[in-house]
């Protein structure tokens, strides 16, 4: 009788320290695997640690800070074979301390508008993206004109939203258009830095009768959200034989099960999962849960917005579960 392989679960607590807009990071030394790569600080958890007694401890080894207080950022999984990683990533939202390389490693303190421009090892790639991402995401409705949608997300964006996404189907390409170039004009005033407001345009406006990417269209607006029925059109859209147009574009994507959130890591910085709740828009689909929520998102390898039949008040339980944030349109 053959015996079961036993494989090892090594979880490392990892903090992603925040202040002022600017996250830590640490450079890997020269002798380390991925040596001079830059990381976020941390280490494993020890057997009867808590995640955050494990984070707080290596913290304060490794940069003498102490900390004060976190909340759930992200959780990465990878499968070495003969080993399991889990990194789980914990936002530091306050410390004691001034932060020191007690091991002899550089620190820097980076703005998380640049981040994307540092070298990491591949594993850290979903945290630079969940790091840099909004949190609360609005998606315009599907009724309405083109002001009244603009002025839908100006109002969202009052009340917490930090992107949009352009979904109103009933709305032609040119005042979608429109509502774009008008929300591009507006500086989003809660960032340290102004910015121009950060929009996906959803990929129903940029596929045509024949299921074929209107390129044209596309070259607009670039940051794209994908339905999960234009998945298999991605490919197409990144003509995979010239390696430079994987960074013309930035997809997020939508899923409702396990399937379509591993097909939206092969190619989105972050994707949708719904119905988390009963929704009115789709009252006989079956909702996920909080738990199930949870539970699928843990092997997604991609930060995930909890999106259907949410209010904002539920924004505290997703990112207890280590979403993303939310998404939605009622909830605005």
């Amino acid at each position: 009788m053959s015996r079961q392989r036993t494989i090892q679960v090594v979880h490392v607590a990892v903090g992603a320290i925040v202040k002022d807009g600017q996250v830590l990071l640490a450079k890997r030394a020269l002798h380390q695997h991925q040596g001079g790569l830059w990381e976020f600080p941390g280490g494993k958890v020890e057997t009867g640690e808590t995640l955050v007694q494990a984070l707080a401890r290596e913290l304060l080894e490794e940069l003498d800070i102490q900390v004060l207080s976190t909340e759930a950022l992200i959780q990465i999984q990878h499968d070495y074979g003969d080993k399991q990683v889990l990194l789980d990533v914990l936002r530091v939202t306050d410390f004691k301390g001034e932060p020191k390389g007690q091991e002899g490693q550089p620190l820097e303190w980076v703005p998380l508008s640049q981040l994307t421009e540092y070298a990491f090892p591949a594993a850290n790639t979903p945290i630079v993206n969940a790091l840099t991402l909004p949190r609360v995401m609005a998606i315009t409705p599907s009724t309405g004109s083109k002001e009244h949608v603009f002025q839908f997300c100006v109002n969202a964006l009052d009340r917490g939203a930090g992107g949009i996404q352009l979904r109103s189907p009933q709305l032609p390409f040119d005042d979608i258009t429109w509502v774009y170039q008008q929300l591009r004009s507006l500086p989003m005033a809660s960032k340290p830095v102004p910015q121009a407001c950060p929009v996906w345009v959803n990929s129903t406006h940029l596929v045509n009768a024949k299921n074929q990417w209107m390129h044209e269209r596309c070259q607009i607006f670039k940051a794209i959200h994908v339905c999960s029925r234009h998945f298999a059109l991605v490919p197409v859209l990144l003509d995979k034989s010239n390696i430079d147009r994987h960074k013309e574009y930035t997809f997020t994507a939508s899923c409702h099960n396990a399937e379509q959130l591993i097909q939206a890591a092969q190619f989105a910085r972050a994707a949708y999962l719904s119905p988390v709740k009963t929704t009115t828009s789709h009252p006989k689909s079956a909702s996920l849960g909080w738990p199930t929520f949870g539970r699928l998102i843990a092997k997604a390898h991609l930060p995930v917005y909890a999106l259907g039949g949410l209010k904002l008040t539920d924004y505290d339980t997703a990112i207890a579960h280590y979403a993303q944030g939310i998404a939605g349109i009622s909830c605005f």
